[in-house]
């Protein structure tokens, strides 16, 4: 189970994106789809990913589901989840979108984001064992972010946090900007 600084964390979470997003994150009734015309010249259209508050609800809803899962090396279940599974598992959810399957791969594939510029939805990328990216957890606001910890589980973290930020190397996008 949570314990309570993780109890306290998702309710200030909740309580942020409330305020962000300007209605409940309760809400009992579900989100209408959105529009999925599209402009013939696009090619890389945004039309089928949901609005702003949509994808918050969505992403919020999709970790509340996962925290407190215990962590297992190679794990894709509730039973015991990886870091790179555990973002994968919550963009399957949150968007319909299947990722690569490691934090190399994912590393590798994302344009970089600045640490100032990230929003909800990035991937951030944290090296523990080699130059390269050996960690990914998801952004969610305010410097935080939800991971596998190897000790802990699926947990929400800081950016700020003095491990974190020690380990911390970058960030990528998945999402397209939308416009």
């Amino acid at each position: 189970m949570l314990n309570t600084r993780n109890k306290l964390l998702v309710l200030l979470y909740v309580a942020l994106l409330a305020m962000i997003t300007g209605c409940s994150v309760f809400r009992k009734t579900p989100v209408k789809s959105p529009s999925t015309t599209t402009n013939s010249t696009t090619t890389n259209s945004t039309a089928n990913f949901p609005s702003t508050k949509q994808q918050h609800e969505k992403l919020y809803n999709a970790c509340q589901q996962w925290l407190g899962v215990p962590y297992k090396f190679g794990g894709t279940t509730k039973g015991g989840v990886d870091c790179s599974a555990l973002v994968n598992a919550l963009y399957k959810q949150a968007y319909g979108m299947q990722l690569p399957r490691t934090t190399a791969e994912m590393s590798a594939k994302y344009p970089p984001v600045k640490l100032n510029d990230l929003r909800m939805g990035d991937l951030v990328y944290f090296n523990f064992e080699s130059k390269k990216a050996s960690h990914v957890g998801l952004y969610l606001n305010n410097k935080q972010f939800i991971h596998a910890s190897t000790k802990k589980g699926v947990i929400v973290g800081s950016l700020t946090d003095a491990y974190n930020s020690k380990y911390y190397i970058g960030a990528g996008r998945v999402l397209p900007t939308a416009k």
